[in-house]
């Protein structure tokens, strides 16, 4: 049993313009759309509600106008500092549908901007036979998300925490694991470069726990995990199992 995997991005808060938030988020669903239908921005709900479910045909006309009405409001005043949430996804059967979402432009310091793709339910070969092609999709997306934690969270495997950040740093390791040089150096460079297949990515670090996705009902990856984990000095002392 799999679960349903995640891929999620966080970034600093940061003031972005409008136009780079066209341009960063017309990249980034460029670079999605790449790996084939499955992931692609086909369609999206400007209300988030699915009766007003529309298509999507991806440009950076359409993008400003969506854009432009994500803005957090009530009445006339804007709040500008948390930024604009606007999401799409791949196709209109649930089980078979990539959701994408985006959090842009927030600058307040209690938020985080984000990019999140929850895969489909049922099969996906970005699990299968096109994990490297999923994985060089990844680590795409750091190169152009600039995150400080990027990873790849599975809804079933909550044994070591049920939170992924704390006290500055990552709780636990997942399959795919990015930190950037701060991140790094708060969990210590020298426990990041003893990992055998790390990697040094957008002025960061990434590494895979292993080559395929995990298993939560393999006692023995399970194990493999936690003890990375360990390896790394990472925990969330609240959690007890």
């Amino acid at each position: 049993m799999r679960g349903r995997y995640s891929l999620i991005l966080w970034a600093c808060p940061q003031n972005i313009s409008e136009e780079n938030m066209v341009d960063l988020s017309f990249n980034i669903l460029t670079a999605i759309s790449s790996f084939g239908n499955e992931l692609s921005p086909t369609y999206y709900s400007p209300t988030r509600k699915r009766k007003d479910i529309r298509h999507f045909d991806l440009s950076k006309i359409a993008l400003l106008d969506l854009i432009k009405r994500s803005v957090n409001k009530e009445g006339d005043q804007k709040f500008l500092e948390l930024g604009r949430g606007f999401g799409f996804f791949s196709s209109l059967n649930n089980d078979d549908s990539c959701g994408i979402s985006f959090r842009l432009g927030a600058s307040a310091k209690f938020m985080n901007n984000s990019l999140m793709l929850d895969f489909p339910y049922s099969h996906f070969s970005g699990l299968d036979s096109r994990r490297t092609e999923l994985t060089d999709l990844f680590k795409r997306l750091i190169t152009l998300f600039h995150p400080y934690f990027a990873f790849t969270p599975n809804s079933l495997n909550n044994q070591l925490s049920d939170i992924y950040w704390k006290d500055g740093k990552p709780t636990y390791v997942h399959w795919m694991n990015f930190y950037d040089k701060p991140t790094a150096e708060r969990i210590g460079l020298d426990k990041i470069l003893a990992i055998k297949n790390v990697e040094v990515l957008d002025s960061g670090y990434f590494f895979k726990l292993q080559d395929e996705p995990l298993d939560v009902d393999s006692s023995l990856q399970l194990r493999g995990q936690k003890e990375r984990t360990e390896q790394l000095g990472l925990s969330d002392s609240s959690y007890d199992r």
